[in-house]
């Protein structure tokens, strides 16, 4: 009976779970407002309409997006294997002029754009060294960011300023090229301004705010171009679905040359995948997954609360501790016995005598006197000129560098023999 009310109330719970659940998955969605600039979200700030788009400015069977680390992109690329081939430098050329690594390099590639749309854009000291030998052998990197890795603003010597609080919620911006038009973007986290006084490279600004601040330019590095722009949020769903934001994105897009092969970059947003993708991040983003994963996990904890029996645990043996000291001096003996080293045998033997005498007949064995000597011989019952020959002939050896083989046999027997007396008593 006990048995039939568990299981008709384990059975009403994981109906009440598949209840709701059912209903969550009818019930209206919130819209979702988080500035992710994926390409496959259709949500305000997904960039799902710029990626579909591109095929518009650019062959389509020549966008891929990626969501690999930049350096694996790079790493089997021709560019990469042209560089192993064809670049022979040093560290300090490159920074004295960055622009050397590749004056000499005459290789025929294809052209490469890499596209980055995120609100923070981050690289590691590989990543970026890749990126920089990619753009200079004459490829191109669009980044659209509001936050940039300080290494690679440092190597440009590009400054930015951020301004977090006190600004519009739009804020009007023109292109350079395109100056009758204006257009008003919200910021995300923050308004980004690029200051290129310290510039070294050959820089063009493409676009400023209503303050004449920069906000996007083109920075030539070696044989390529590197596209700075500070408004991610142009490239979002909810700004190209208004007639006068759209061209923002597609106007700042059109620099990279038309005939380039295009990487888009999904790594920094939705992290990477391949074969080692975990099984529970594929189960998590597939909604009848994750509900069955939840229903699968609720099964566990209800089976572990109702029907996991309490048992306990098998008590181990322990077996008493082992006195190994003898076998342990034994061992020790032996070893010196073969180098001949009586003299350290004979000192190892008189420490053990002394402590066996201390914690058996409590006596103290700092003064080896006669008065000593008649108290150890009543207690153990060894002769007392057989004790004074062992104490003896321990001192002989002690003073000596080297202790004599028959000398230590003679100690040796003394001290077997009162061992043997002491057993027997």
């Amino acid at each position: 009976m006990k048995d039939k009310k568990m299981i008709i109330l384990v059975a009403v719970i994981i109906v009440l779970l598949i209840g709701l659940s059912y209903a969550s998955s009818k019930a209206p969605k919130a819209v979702d407002w988080e500035p992710t600039f994926i390409n496959t979200k259709t949500s305000p700030y997904g960039t799902y309409i710029t990626y579909e788009l591109l095929g518009d400015l650019f062959d389509k069977k020549n966008i891929r997006s990626t969501r690999r680390p930049i350096y694996n992109n790079l790493k089997k690329s021709d560019v990469t294997n042209t560089i192993q081939k064809e670049v022979v430098t040093e560290a300090n050329t490159i920074k004295n002029d960055p622009t050397a690594w590749y004056r000499d390099i005459e290789a025929s590639i294809d052209t490469t754009s890499y596209i980055f749309i995120n609100t923070t854009f981050l690289l590691d000291k590989v990543d970026l060294q890749y990126l920089l030998n990619f753009v200079g052998l004459g490829n191109n990197v669009f980044i659209s960011s509001e936050e940039f890795s300080s290494s690679l603003m440092d190597t440009l010597k590009i400054q930015t300023k951020k301004v977090f609080f006190g600004f519009e919620a739009d804020t009007i911006y023109s292109l350079v090229d395109f100056p009758d038009k204006k257009y008003r973007f919200k910021s995300i986290q923050s308004q980004t301004r690029l200051n290129t006084d310290s510039c070294l490279l050959p820089v063009r600004p493409l676009a400023f705010n209503n303050k004449k601040d920069t906000v996007f330019v083109d920075v030539q590095y070696g044989k390529g171009h590197f596209y700075i722009h500070t408004i991610p949020s142009a490239f979002a769903n909810v700004n190209l679905l208004q007639i006068d934001k759209y061209d923002f994105a597609f106007k700042s897009l059109s620099y990279l040359p038309k005939n380039s092969k295009i990487i888009w970059d999904e790594y920094q947003k939705q992290g990477g995948i391949g074969d080692n993708d975990s099984i529970f991040r594929a189960m998590l983003n597939n909604k009848p997954l994750r509900i069955a994963l939840y229903l699968i996990l609720a099964g566990f904890l209800l089976f572990m609360i109702f029907r996991a029996k309490r048992a306990q645990r098998v008590i181990p043996v322990i077996n008493p501790p082992v006195n190994s000291s003898l076998e342990f001096l034994s061992t020790v003996s032996n070893l010196y016995y073969r180098k001949k080293d009586f003299k350290t045998i004979a000192e190892k033997r008189q420490s053990y005598f002394l402590d066996f005498i201390r914690k058996n007949y409590y006596m103290s064995t700092e003064n080896i006197n006669d008065e000593f000597l008649n108290v150890l011989s009543a207690k153990s019952g060894m002769d007392k000129g057989h004790l004074t020959e062992l104490f003896s002939l321990y001192k002989d050896m002690v003073i000596l560098p080297y202790a004599p083989n028959d000398i230590f046999l003679k100690y040796n027997n003394l001290l077997e023999e009162f061992y043997r007396i002491v057993k027997n008593k």
